[in-house]
């Protein structure tokens, strides 16, 4: 991804004003969408997990079910939010929880 330019790696300043690579993909939003070698976010290429290093410090490798506001169901609360936007984006309907019916 990163050499197709699709993706970019975050980047930080240290104290001296360097940009130095960080951990993890550059994103944007929430649901994270993953910005590309110019700078532009994606519709629709969203990034979970440990790749999130960038913007939740802490990622954990395995989600743990519970809920969805506890800090320890992170990815499972991000996963949910992706499949809402992705519905979203087919035309269905989101509300709280799952699509409901298509527009």
């Amino acid at each position: 991804m990163l050499s197709d330019h699709v993706g970019r790696v975050h980047t930080w300043r240290n104290s001296e004003g360097e940009t130095l690579p960080g951990s993890g993909f550059d994103v944007v939003g929430e649901p994270y969408r993953l910005v590309n070698s110019e700078g532009l976010a994606h519709r629709g290429i969203f990034v979970l997990g440990l790749q999130l290093s960038s913007a939740q410090w802490g990622t954990a490798i395995a989600a743990q079910a519970g809920d969805l506001n506890n800090p320890a169901a992170r990815t499972l609360k991000d996963a949910t939010h992706v499949a809402n936007e992705v519905a979203r984006l087919a035309g269905f309907l989101v509300g709280e929880g799952l699509p409901t019916e298509r527009i």
